[in-house]
């Protein structure tokens, strides 16, 4: 009977022991939730994709990027020209997210390089006025120029208005040198449904 008494304390010490406070997955070891660590807002652009302009001009100085925007004019004399010019090569251009911007904090200016040089020939306003509000994409380094995030030294380009609808000029004609009339198609003609012959057929009397 002496062994009773021992018996229930070794059961009380036991219980008590399993009412302690226990830890539940998810749950940090003074017993607070576990919450996710902050990103910053949840809205970083992936500087490894295409990005706009408004991301360029907040990204990092140094930062390798590939923009996607409109040529919306040229910089001369650190002023912002919304043209082409009259009287030579302009030796940058003004990369905006709408053909309609205006407002410099939403614009970046691109380098075309020293007059003779490559993209300098390929990309000037003055020979080719046509390229004004068309949308391109530009590939560099992110450095300050005109004394905010531009590109000083251009590696690479390539026109991305292929999508349609988003040309634009002054006068509101399509400028992309793609309006071909053919229906998108680019060889003269329109696009139709899949799984639909057209052609014409003879049809035998009596049918």
């Amino acid at each position: 009977m002496k062994q009773i008494p021992l018996i229930l304390s070794l059961f009380l010490v036991t219980v008590l022991a399993a009412c302690g406070k226990l830890e539940l997955p998810g749950d940090e070891p003074d017993g607070k939730p576990q919450t996710e660590e902050p990103d910053g807002g949840g809205e970083d652009a992936d500087y490894g994709e295409v990005i706009t302009v408004r991301q360029a001009i907040a990204a990092p100085e140094g930062t390798y990027v590939c923009i996607r925007g409109y040529i919306v004019g040229y910089k001369a004399n650190s002023k912002n020209i919304f043209d082409v010019p009259d009287d030579g090569s302009n030796a940058n251009f003004l990369l905006a997210d709408s053909p309609g911007e205006r407002d410099n904090s939403a614009i970046i200016a691109v380098s075309l390089g020293a007059k003779g040089s490559f993209f300098r020939e390929e990309l000037n306003l003055y020979d080719f006025p046509e390229y004004l509000y068309r949308r391109i994409r530009v590939e560099g380094m992110l450095e300050k120029y005109y004394y905010k995030n531009g590109i000083k030294e251009l590696l690479d380009y390539e026109w991305d208005d292929t999508e349609g609808g988003d040309d634009y000029t002054d006068d509101g004609k399509d400028d992309s040198g793609t309006g071909t009339g053919d229906g998108g198609n680019g060889d003269g003609t329109e696009k139709r449904p899949p799984g639909i012959d057209e052609s014409v057929q003879t049809v035998a009397e009596g049918r």
